[in-house]
Formats: C-alpha cells, sequence, structure tokens
C-alpha cells in the first residue's frame, strides 16, 4: 500500500483496495515546461506560472532521455528492470516555494506505485476556470 507522509494511505491505494486489477493507476509525468501553482505558503493568493526544466536527477530526466516527444508505457506489460528500481520523483502541490520547488522530489517505484504512465516531453500552464460572477 502506498502512503504519503506521516503514514496517511494514498488515495490510489484505497482504490486499489476496492477494486483490485479493475483500477488502472496511471501517473502523468513531464520533462520540462510550467505549471500554475501559489507561491510559498500564500494560500490566498492566485496560483503564478513556476518553470521547470527537465532536470538531472529525477525519473523525468530518465523518461525524457530514453524517447524522444510525448509517450505512453503500460507497466502491467513488462517494464524495463530500473523501472522496478527505487527513484526520485519531482513533486510539486498547490503551493511551492519560490526557486528551490526544482529540488523537491518524492520516492517512488514506478512499477510498483503505478501501473503505467504518461510521459508530456513540454508541459504548459493550465488556465483557470472562471468562478461564479466572473
Amino acid at each position: 500500500m502506498s502512503h504519503l507522509g506521516e503514514g496517511i494511505p494514498a488515495l490510489g491505494s484505497r482504490l486499489r483496495e476496492r477494486y483490485g486489477d479493475a483500477c488502472y493507476a496511471l501517473a502523468l509525468l513531464f520533462g520540462k515546461g510550467s505549471f500554475l501553482a501559489r507561491r510559498g505558503d500564500d494560500l490566498q493568493g492566485p496560483p503564478v506560472r513556476h518553470r521547470v526544466g527537465t532536470g538531472i536527477r529525477g525519473i523525468e530526466a530518465r523518461l525524457a532521455d530514453a524517447v524522444r516527444g510525448d509517450y505512453y508505457a503500460d507497466l502491467r506489460a513488462g517494464p524495463e528492470p530500473w523501472l522496478d528500481s527505487p527513484q526520485a520523483q519531482r513533486g510539486f502541490g498547490a503551493n511551492v516555494p519560490r526557486f528551490v520547488h526544482r529540488f523537491h522530489t518524492a520516492p517512488l517505484v514506478p512499477a510498483r506505485d503505478y501501473d503505467g504512465f504518461a510521459f508530456v516531453a513540454r508541459s504548459s500552464c493550465s488556465h483557470p476556470l472562471a468562478g461564479p460572477g466572473d
């Protein structure tokens, strides 16, 4: 069972318990580009654009080097051996610290934690939906 910080079970592990093999856990990873998140511990401010490169330390860098462009891999079909070993995955949330967000990683074993992954070589920012009265 996959856990988040402090032993909190990840939602995906609960879905796996309930649905078994009918549950397909798909990771979405990206090489470089941009994303929206609030700065630091600002819980009220609007999300702002953050840019990241592919880097050299995480699984995203290895995936970018493995195949050029966007692709999908089904890990249930028998993954490459290195996908069965511990890797570092970049970790971004709704709030990210300025500049050092590039160094935040979380451990994972891709073939254990996911059934497949979609890799996007270059990400672009999402666009917030208009709220009521906008």
